[in-house]
């Protein structure tokens, strides 16, 4: 499909100077629909707790927290004033979107903590679905701001029930992270050793991701992720998927045996 894209003709002709004209009124009218986009987008940002007094309490709104991880102008927001459930504070309680941390693409939520704590709300478990159904399909990382206060008591029966439920999100992470497995695990049912190793690659970035978002790793200039339990997983992961190629497998056990080493304290 890129080499049809990249080669296809373009399509129609340049607009006359009397059709410019004539979709003036059309430009005014999506420049008016916009500005009430983005001014709603600006009143959910101030709904609930002021800004102020989260800095008092040492806290961050969520949308400074993106901010602060984010690699700078790359958070791409979906969502932002879907409400499906008619919520009082017309939005979901969360934020999310597209964005690169340390250069990788991943699907960025947040609990919004201005509003009621970041508790879970009517309408946010199908924003949350829509949200891990992008990570799946794109194929890219899910990273979670969790500030949650629990779920709006008198709403419960909005929150879990149907198959569209808050139960399903949990149940889309569980695939997600048998998503890489599983890519390992079919490579090497089908011999194809380039594929595992890049399965294994991007395995390794991912725990290093996660691992930095718990704060299991230091962002100081020396990372040293072989300390961390989740490399154990991927080291083993790594040996299993080479077992079919015996030369390879002892080449990479012994040059991470070596890395290990180098690692020690």
């Amino acid at each position: 499909m890129r080499q049809y894209f990249e080669k296809m003709d373009p399509l129609g002709k340049p607009l006359s100077p009397k059709q410019t004209e004539s979709m003036q009124d059309n430009c005014k009218r999506v420049e008016e629909v916009m500005k009430q986009i983005d001014a709603e987008v600006e009143r959910i940002k101030n709904v609930g707790v002021p800004l102020q007094n989260l800095h008092e309490r040492g806290e961050m709104s969520v949308w400074e927290r993106i901010d602060y991880l984010v690699d700078p102008g790359t958070f791409c927001p979906l969502h932002s004033i879907f409400d499906p459930e008619n919520e009082e504070s017309g939005s979901t309680g969360v934020v999310d979107g597209l964005a690169r941390i340390n250069g990788k693409w991943c699907v960025i939520i947040g609990f919004n903590n201005k509003w009621m704590a970041g508790a879970w709300i009517a309408g946010q478990p199908e924003n949350n679905l829509r949200v891990t159904d992008i990570a799946k399909i794109l194929n890219i990382p899910l990273v979670w701001l969790v500030n949650c206060s629990g779920v709006k008591l008198p709403e419960q029966e909005k929150m879990y029930a149907n198959r569209r439920g808050q139960g399903t999100c949990f149940f889309r992470h569980a695939e997600l992270e048998q998503m890489g497995r599983r890519m390992a695990a079919d490579a090497e049912q089908a011999g194809e050793r380039r594929t595992v190793l890049v399965a294994v690659r991007e395995l390794s970035r991912l725990v290093e991701l996660l691992a930095k978002m718990r704060g299991e790793i230091s962002e100081a200039a020396t990372v040293n992720v072989i300390v961390s339990p989740q490399w154990l997983q991927v080291r083993q992961a790594v040996l299993v998927a080479l077992e079919p190629y015996p030369e390879a497998r002892v080449a990479v056990a012994a040059r991470l045996g070596q890395l290990e080493l180098e690692g020690e304290p």
